[in-house]
C-alpha cells in the first residue's frame, strides 16, 4: 500500500484527533500550572496574582505579564523541605523503575503477564487501603509510594496486552484510546477526589473506590491474558526446526 493511500484525507483527520486531545488535556493544563508557578501568593480567590482578563486592553495584559516572577523557583532551591520532597519523588521513581524491570524479566521468562499485573494491582490496592487508615507520616509516605509504584508498573503491562488482542492499525488505535483515557483520568481524577471528599467529609470512600478499581483492573488484565494464551496455545518446536538449527550452528 502506498504512502499516499495511507495518508489519505480521512486518515489525516483521524491522526489529528490524538494531538487535539493532548493539547486539551495536557498542554492547556500544563500552561495553567506554569502560570500559577510564576504568580505571587495573595489572600484572594483564587489565591494568587496576577489574574489575566482577556477582555482588558493590551496595556493591562502586558502589566500582568510583568508581575510574573521566578521567586517561587528560587524558594524551591533554597528550602530543604522542597529539596527533600523532590528526593523522595526520585526514590519513588527508582522503586517504580526497579519493579518494572523485575516484572518485565519475570513476564519475559514465564509469559504470564496477567498474573503479575494482578499481583501488582492487588499490592497497589492494599497500599491504598493501608494509607487510608495510616496515622504515621512516614508509613503514609511508604504506602502512597507503594500505590504509585505498583499501579504504574501494572499499568505498563496493559500496553503489552493490547497487541495480543488487536494488531496493525487497529492495535495502534487501541493504544491511543487507552492513553487518551488515562490522560483524561489524570485530568478529571482530582476533581472527582475533591468532590468525594466534600461529599463524605474525608478521603476514606475515595481511597476504597481506588482500591476496588485497581483490583478490578488487575482481574480484567489477568482474564484477557489467560484467554489469549489459551487461544494461541503453547509454541511447539518441530524436530525439523531443531535439525535445521543444529546444522546452522555447525
Amino acid at each position: 500500500m502506498s504512502a499516499r493511500r495511507i495518508f489519505a484525507r480521512p486518515a489525516r483527520i483521524a491522526a489529528v484527533a490524538p494531538y487535539l486531545w493532548m493539547l486539551l488535556f495536557f498542554l492547556v493544563p500544563f500552561g495553567f500550572v506554569l502560570k500559577i508557578s510564576l504568580s505571587q501568593t495573595a489572600i484572594a480567590q483564587p489565591p494568587y496574582l496576577p489574574l489575566f482578563d482577556l477582555t482588558q486592553d493590551w496595556a493591562a495584559i502586558k502589566a500582568s505579564f510583568a508581575m510574573l516572577s521566578m521567586e517561587n523557583f528560587r524558594l524551591l532551591i533554597s528550602d530543604n523541605l522542597y529539596v527533600l520532597s523532590y528526593l523522595r519523588s526520585l526514590v519513588v521513581a527508582t522503586i517504580s523503575t526497579a519493579m518494572l524491570l523485575l516484572i518485565g524479566y519475570l513476564v519475559d521468562k514465564s509469559g504470564k503477564l496477567g498474573k503479575y499485573a494482578l499481583i501488582l494491582m492487588t499490592v497497589a490496592a492494599i497500599s491504598a487501603v493501608g494509607a487510608n487508615y495510616s496515622t504515621e507520616p512516614y508509613l503514609l509516605v511508604v504506602l502512597l509510594s507503594g500505590v504509585l509504584s505498583a499501579s504504574s508498573s501494572g499499568a505498563a503491562l496493559v500496553f503489552s496486552v493490547i497487541p495480543k488482542l488487536v494488531d496493525g492499525r487497529g492495535g495502534a488505535a487501541a493504544l491511543a484510546l487507552v492513553s487518551s483515557v488515562g490522560i483524561s483520568a489524570g485530568f478529571f481524577g482530582p476533581f472527582i477526589m475533591g468532590w468525594l471528599k466534600d461529599l463524605t467529609s474525608g478521603y476514606s470512600v475515595a481511597m476504597w473506590i481506588i482500591a476496588v478499581i485497581l483490583v478490578f483492573s488487575g482481574v480484567i488484565i489477568f482474564m484477557i491474558d489467560s484467554s489469549v494464551r489459551k487461544r494461541v496455545g503453547p509454541v511447539i518446536v518441530k524436530p525439523s526446526d531443531n535439525a535445521v538449527g543444529a546444522t546452522q550452528k555447525a
